[in-house]
Order: C-alpha cells, then sequence, then structure tokens
C-alpha cells in the first residue's frame, strides 16, 4: 500500500468535533508516529504537507488542542512562540 493508503487506515474521525484521532503508534506524549518513507515522521505534520503544502522552515503545526488529530483542516503552521 501507498503511504497515503497506510495513512487513511490509521485515524477515526470523531463525528463531532471532525477531528481525525490517530490510532496507531505515537511518540509516547500523545503525538502520532507514521513510517513515511524511508523514516518516521510526527503525523499531523505528514497530513498537513500531504494534503496541504510543505511546512516553512521555522514554522511548527499547531493542533486543535487535540494532539491525536491529523485532521488537515485543524492544523496550522506557526511560530514556535504562538505554538
Amino acid at each position: 500500500p501507498t503511504a497515503y493508503e497506510r495513512f487513511m487506515s490509521k485515524f477515526e474521525v470523531d463525528p463531532i468535533t471532525k477531528c481525525w484521532n490517530w490510532i496507531a503508534a505515537n511518540d509516547g506524549t500523545g503525538y502520532g508516529r507514521f513510517y513515511a518513507n524511508p523514516k518516521h515522521v510526527r503525523a499531523h505534520r505528514w497530513s498537513y504537507e500531504y494534503f496541504r503544502h510543505p511546512i516553512s522552515p521555522g514554522l511548527q503545526i499547531d493542533q486543535c488542542r487535540n494532539r491525536a488529530c491529523m485532521n488537515p483542516d485543524h492544523l496550522d503552521p506557526v511560530t514556535p512562540r504562538t505554538n
């Protein structure tokens, strides 16, 4: 399967919040981990870059206060200070 197909099988959509809640491996602090050839990445970063666009240098991805959420509509690039 492709990275996209694998990614799409690793979350469940909350019908109320519309969060894509990661149900696969995480890094121990609640952030999803995803193997995207050739390395492991944080799943929310992969989601943002796949569905929206590349993350500019120096920016982080801010989630909707739900570390398990991978919904690209709930992710925003921000400075570390804002995050």
